[in-house]
């Protein structure tokens, strides 16, 4: 869903929205900006449509950036760890070299964005690895990018109990 919204379709939404914490007359707030979607839910063999907001969110862009950044560093450097060791010690096993490959994966949210490659037999290992830049720009799309809650006035009961984190029908639930 949040693919289904452009940057330009975004940017001519801009929500009311103003946080609290901001001043009225703060000229370096950044207005959210959101689009309307409709979706599907299925449960129990029943189907229905509703709408969610796609929201955009200056805030939420930065720490999208400063996490990733600090992800991808992380992931980067045991990497090349990794490689500085290879073809030493223990690093000369390939399948010890493969299961280091996947503890510095593991976990990690942007072990999607890392091309890596492991050639050779034991004791003559290669190891490559680059950010792949076209996984990395489809990420980056969607920096800021968040769902905000439905537009619908009912809720079924069973769908209440899957898609919230409250009981659908209490008036204090937020």
């Amino acid at each position: 869903m949040l693919q289904s919204v452009s940057a330009e379709e975004l940017a001519a939404h801009p929500l009311a929205y103003r946080p609290q914490r901001v001043r009225p007359d703060d000229p370096t707030f950044i207005a959210y900006q959101g689009v309307w979607r409709p979706f599907s839910l299925e449960a129990e063999g029943q189907r229905a449509t509703d709408h969610a907001l796609v929201v955009w969110s200056a805030g939420k862009q930065r720490l999208d950036e400063q996490k990733r950044k600090t992800y991808l560093k992380r992931l980067l450097d045991g990497l090349a760890h990794i490689q500085e060791k290879l073809n030493t010690y223990r690093h000369k096993k390939r399948v010890y070299v493969e299961q280091r490959l996947v503890a510095v994966q593991q976990g990690n949210p942007t072990k999607g964005l890392v091309d890596i490659h492991l050639t050779g037999e034991d004791g003559a290992l290669q190891l490559s690895f680059r950010v792949n830049r076209q996984k990395l720009a489809e990420v980056q799309a969607l920096d800021g990018r968040y769902i905000e809650g439905r537009s619908s006035s009912h809720c079924w009961p069973c769908w209440s109990e899957r898609f919230s984190s409250g009981p659908a029908d209490s008036a204090d639930w937020r």
